[in-house]
């Protein structure tokens, strides 16, 4: 991040600061993130994965963050955070299931805990995209959602406390 002649797009204005052992804060294309090792371990050999892609806002093609990927180092402990787009209409109906999986609140995206692959795993549609009523809300054809991992059996308790941090801690402008 410091060598800005290799950086382009979104990138040349991101921040991102972190301190072992005690905070992590990212700020790119209007996602803010912040958050301690009540939530997972912050070291220097912790991952950070950005994906770029093109989509539709203001009713114009876009690049910008498509998906963001925080994991510990040496675990299976992660967050994953999505833009899912709404699928144009040609598209094969394996894209649209998934999107309407989204607004529906669907599994994976119910906040209910699950066990796969030995981690317990919950999904949740970020609250930017929530209704006072619980309804899905999209604008610009996109949801953003936030999936959560913790390797091995955690207890239902942890996990949701880990989901409420998030919930807290990511900010989408």
């Amino acid at each position: 991040m410091k060598q800005k002649e290799f950086l382009y797009g979104s990138l040349l204005k991101a921040s991102l600061k972190y301190k072992n052992s005690e905070k992590l804060f990212l700020n790119i294309d209007n996602i803010e993130i912040e958050f301690d090792t009540k939530l997972l371990g912050i070291t220097d050999k912790s991952e950070i994965a950005l994906l770029h892609d093109f989509y539709i806002k203001n009713h114009k093609t876009v690049w910008g963050i498509r998906k963001i990927e925080y994991s510990e180092e040496n675990k299976d402990d992660y967050f994953v955070i999505y833009r899912h787009v709404e699928p144009h209409v040609d598209l094969p109906d394996s894209f649209k299931k998934n999107w309407e999986a989204v607004k529906i609140k669907g599994h994976p995206y119910n906040e209910v805990p699950y066990n796969k692959n030995g981690r317990t795993n919950i999904s949740f549609i970020h609250p930017k995209h929530i209704s006072n009523n619980g309804d899905v809300l999209y604008d610009n054809q996109y949801i953003f959602t936030i999936y959560f991992a913790k390797e091995g059996n955690i207890n239902e308790e942890e996990i949701l406390a880990g989901m409420n941090i998030l919930k807290d801690e990511i900010q989408i402008y």
